[in-house]
């Protein structure tokens, strides 16, 4: 429910006002948002979910294909990694490989 909060929060300039729907693949969020008396962190919550007009649809995730795959490993039985990552992340990579390579290591 807070990942939903948060992105209200973000995206709230283009969702206000417009009615529209929630993918997810947690089902305790339609329970939640019917809830009789929520208390606490999940009330402050839905206070917020409020003031917009949506709906939530579960869908497993197995149905998720298109995000699914984003957080997926890669191919397991080719062995390769079909992502090309950052160049921040390369550049860690290196050094990381630089470091783990050198004879003397730091303590």
């Amino acid at each position: 429910m807070l990942a939903l909060v948060l992105a209200l929060k973000q995206f709230r300039c283009f969702l206000y006002g417009r009615r529209f729907t929630v993918r997810t693949d947690h089902g305790s969020l339609t329970w939640l948002r019917n809830f009789k008396e929520p208390e606490g962190q999940v009330a402050r919550w839905l206070e917020q979910l409020v003031e917009f007009d949506f709906e939530v649809i579960r869908r497993p995730g197995r149905k998720h294909q298109n995000a699914d795959a984003l957080s997926r490993e890669a191919c397991k039985q080719c062995g390769q990694n079909t992502s090309t990552p950052c160049a921040a992340v390369s550049s860690i990579m290196g050094k990381r490989q630089k470091w783990e390579l050198s004879p003397i290591w730091p303590i």
